[in-house]
Parts: C-alpha cells; sequence; structure tokens
C-alpha cells in the first residue's frame, strides 16, 4: 500500500478540489513487474500482477475514470491481458490501452476491451489518445483525429 500512497493521496486531492466534473485518467505500467530495469543501482522490483490490480482497485475507489495501461509494445499479449482484466473488473472505469503504432494494434486493444488507444507518432514522442472507432479509421484510409489530453 505504501507503494501507491503518494499517487492516491494526488488523485483524492484532485477530486476534492475539483469535484466529478474534471476528467481524471492514472497510468499503470503493464509491463513495470518484469523489473526492466532491476539491473541500475536505482530501481528496486516494480509491481506483480496482484499488486498491480490492487492499485486500480484503489485508484477507481479514489475516482479516476480512466486507467490507462501503457507500455511501448502496446498490443504485446501482456498488455492485452492486462486491458482485459482491467476493463472486466472495473467496468465503471474507461480503458486506454498503448502505446500503439499500426491498425493491427489498434484493433487487438479494442478486441481486448480498450475504450481507447495511446498512438504513438512516427517519431515516438508525444502520444495521442483517440476512440475505439481508430481501426474503422484506419482500414478506410483516413488519418485519426487526435484529441490531446
Amino acid at each position: 500500500e505504501n507503494r501507491a500512497r503518494f499517487v492516491l493521496e494526488i488523485v483524492r486531492a484532485i477530486r476534492t478540489r475539483v469535484g466529478r466534473d474534471f476528467h481524471l485518467q492514472m497510468k499503470i505500467s503493464a509491463t513495470e513487474h518484469n523489473n526492466a530495469l532491476l539491473f541500475t543501482k536505482f530501481e528496486g522490483p516494480g509491481n506483480t500482477v496482484e499488486e498491480s490490480a490492487q492499485v486500480c482497485k484503489w485508484l477507481v475507489e479514489a475516482g479516476v475514470d480512466v486507467i490507462v495501461v501503457d507500455t511501448a509494445h502496446g498490443h504485446a499479449q501482456g498488455v492485452l491481458d492486462r486491458v482485459r482484466w482491467v476493463k472486466r473488473n472495473f467496468s465503471s472505469v474507461e480503458v486506454v490501452g498503448g502505446n500503439i503504432a499500426t491498425a493491427d494494434g489498434a484493433k487487438a486493444l479494442v478486441d481486448h476491451g480498450a475504450d481507447g488507444v495511446r498512438l504513438r507518432d512516427q517519431q515516438g514522442a508525444d502520444a495521442v489518445e483517440s476512440g475505439s472507432d481508430l481501426p474503422v479509421r484506419f482500414s478506410a484510409f483516413r488519418p485519426p483525429i487526435p484529441r490531446r489530453c
């Protein structure tokens, strides 16, 4: 619980200040539990899948509207599984998955329950988010209309 204390204090403070009319998203790492940075002297082990599930529960209880499941390879099976799990267990919030750069990635996320996708631009910077109509736009060769968050 101590690892999530700071973020939960932030969420509660935002909700206290602006109420429920303010849209609030929180991002969780889909791969933190892999301890990808454990080789550095500054990083300790990340959250396990079970710990991440608990953090999601606390975030929902604290009042977030959207949980963003994020990693560099947003349509990897682990991310897809996490998106599906969050959506099934917390139906009161929307779920955004990503980062993706292809129509196949967007379709995979939507097929696994994502309400929106997080896009990576061609340079890999400044991700944008788009609604679940993105695969339709890709298939029709119409560029998505990005909504910056």
